[in-house]
């Protein structure tokens, strides 16, 4: 962490920035999809979590399959209307966003298990 806190005022300049972000992207592997779901209907999610690959699938149906990350892991289901960015360009941004007063997450039938 020493290193990182030496960097740490580097990061407002432009061009620091963008190579720290680089390098950054380098050493994290990250993937994600775009669902387009109602999200005020029910919806079944699954994941199959294995050792070289995480499968995802919406009401029986596979959306995304993905590289597995190496546990200890846990499972965190939240609504948050914050978000940070720190862009290629090498800029942060960050904020919230407008959440509507009767947004909640519910859930049923949940079960989690190895093979």
């Amino acid at each position: 962490m020493a290193p990182a806190a030496v960097a740490l005022p580097l990061l407002w300049l432009p061009a620091a920035s963008r190579g720290f972000r680089k390098l950054a992207a380098s050493m994290v592997q990250q993937d994600w999809k775009e669902l387009a779901l109602a999200p005020t209907t029910w919806h079944e999610y699954g994941i199959q979590w294995r050792k070289d690959q995480a499968i995802f699938s919406v009401d029986g149906e596979l959306v995304h399959v993905a590289f597995a990350p190496q546990p200890p892991l846990g499972l965190v289901l939240w609504l948050d209307n914050q978000y940070a960015a720190w862009r290629p360009d090498g800029r942060f941004g960050y904020g919230t966003l407008a959440t509507p007063p009767d947004c909640w997450v519910e859930l049923c039938d949940l079960q989690i298990g190895s093979e």
